[in-house]
C-alpha cells in the first residue's frame, strides 16, 4: 500500500503495488461489516470480475483479512466525476451526452452478467486523461440504511424504490441513478432537493442554454419515479441518447401526426371522389378507330424514320381483333376492331 487515494462510505482506496504481477493497482478496502455483509460483497465482487468492458474499471483480485474485504482493480490516471464537477461546475451538453452513452454501455455490459451497481454516483465514476469513462464499485454498495445514515449524499443518488423498505431493485434502479448523474453534469445541480417526487425535476433547458432536446428527454425519462416509466434497459437508454428511440414527448406527438395523416388521406379521397365516381370508360366497338401516327425518331439513325411505323403496323395486323388500313394521304395506319362476325 503506497498512498491513500481517498475515503468513501464503503471504505478506503489506496494506490498499491501488486508484488505478484509487478504492477501498480488501486486497492479498495471495505469497512467492517457483519458476516452476511462480507459474504455478499465477496460474492458480488467475484461476479463483477466477469465484466470486461472499456467503460468498467477491471477487478483483478479479491480477498479477506481480519474481517475486512479488499480487492484490487485497474489504476486509472484521472479524477472522479465528483471532483470534476467541483472544478468546472457543469459540462457542455455534447460532453454530457457522450459520457451518458459510455455509462450506458458499461451498465449494459454489467447487467448482461447479472450485476447491478445499486449506488452509481459521481464519486465512483472516473474520467481518465483521455476523457474516457470508468465505472467502479460494481455490486459492493453498502445497505441502503447504512448509506443514508453515513452520508446525506448517499440518499441523493438512490432510486425511489431503494429508499422504500423492501423495494425491488432492478436494472432500472441503476438507470435512475444514471439520470441523476447526467442531470447534475448538465445543470451543475441535483434534480431534487431531497427525495424524488412525482412532479419531477425542473427541465434542464429552463436552467441552462443550448440543451439538446434528445438529451433532455432521455434524462427526464430516466428520472421517472415509477420504474415502468424509465427506459427498459441501458441499451435502450443508449439508443435514446443517440436519437434512435422516441422519448415521452415524441410519443405524445405521434397521435397528432397520425391524426394529420388520416386527415390528409380523407382530403385526398374527397378530391379524388369525382374521378372515383366517374362512369367507367365505354368499351371499344367495331365502329371505333385507332390512329397510329408518325413516330419521332431521336436516335439520329435515318433507318428508323419509317421502320418503326411499319413494324407497329405489322404487329397490329397479327391481332385477331383488329383490321389495319393505311391512309396514303397522311402516311398513317388505322386500326379498326373486327366485328364479332369477322
Amino acid at each position: 500500500m503506497v498512498a491513500s487515494l481517498g475515503r468513501g462510505v464503503t471504505g478506503e482506496v489506496w494506490r498499491a503495488d501488486d508484488l505478484v504481477v509487478g504492477t501498480p493497482v488501486a486497492l479498495k478496502v471495505i469497512g467492517s461489516t457483519g458476516a452476511d455483509g462480507r459474504t455478499r460483497i465477496l460474492d458480488e465482487v467475484r461476479l463483477a470480475r466477469r465484466i470486461t468492458h472499456p467503460a468498467v474499471c477491471r477487478v483483478f483480485d479479491i480477498g479477506e483479512s481480519d474481517g475486512r474485504v479488499f480487492y484490487s482493480m485497474e489504476l486509472i490516471d484521472g479524477e472522479d466525476v465528483a471532483t470534476l464537477l467541483r472544478h468546472v461546475g457543469r459540462l457542455p451538453p455534447e460532453r454530457v451526452a457522450d459520457i451518458g452513452r459510455q455509462l450506458c454501455d458499461g451498465l449494459a455490459a454489467a447487467h448482461a452478467q447479472g450485476v447491478l451497481h445499486r449506488a452509481l454516483k459521481p464519486a465512483n465514476i472516473l474520467v481518465d486523461d483521455n476523457g474516457l469513462i470508468r465505472i467502479t464499485d460494481f455490486g459492493i454498495a453498502v445497505s441502503n440504511e447504512d448509506a443514508m445514515a453515513a452520508s446525506s449524499s448517499g440518499k441523493r443518488y438512490l432510486a425511489p424504490e431503494q429508499i422504500v423498505q423492501g423495494g425491488a431493485v432492478s436494472e432500472r434502479s441503476d438507470l435512475f441513478a444514471l439520470g441523476l448523474v447526467l442531470y447534475e453534469l448538465l445543470t451543475g445541480r441535483p434534480p431534487f432537493a431531497a427525495v424524488p417526487d412525482r412532479k419531477g425535476p425542473t427541465r434542464p433547458s429552463a436552467l441552462v442554454p443550448d440543451v439538446d432536446p434528445v438529451l433532455e428527454r432521455t434524462i427526464l425519462r430516466a428520472l421517472s419515479v415509477d420504474p415502468a416509466g424509465r427506459p427498459a434497459s441501458a441499451l435502450e437508454m443508449a439508443a435514446m441518447l443517440r436519437g434512435e428511440v422516441p422519448g415521452p414527448t415524441d410519443r405524445r406527438v405521434w397521435p397528432w401526426i397520425g391524426a394529420g395523416v388520416i386527415a390528409a388521406l380523407i382530403a385526398g379521397l374527397v378530391a379524388m371522389a369525382p374521378r372515383l365516381t366517374r362512369p367507367a370508360p365505354r368499351p371499344l366497338t367495331d365502329q371505333d378507330r385507332l390512329v397510329v401516327a408518325d413516330f419521332l425518331n431521336t436516335t439520329g439513325e435515318p433507318v428508323f424514320d419509317g421502320s418503326l411505323k411499319v413494324a407497329t403496323s405489322v404487329a397490329l395486323e397479327q391481332s385477331p381483333f383488329l383490321k389495319v388500313r393505311t391512309s396514303a394521304s397522311h402516311g398513317r395506319s388505322r386500326a379498326r376492331l373486327r366485328s364479332a362476325n369477322n
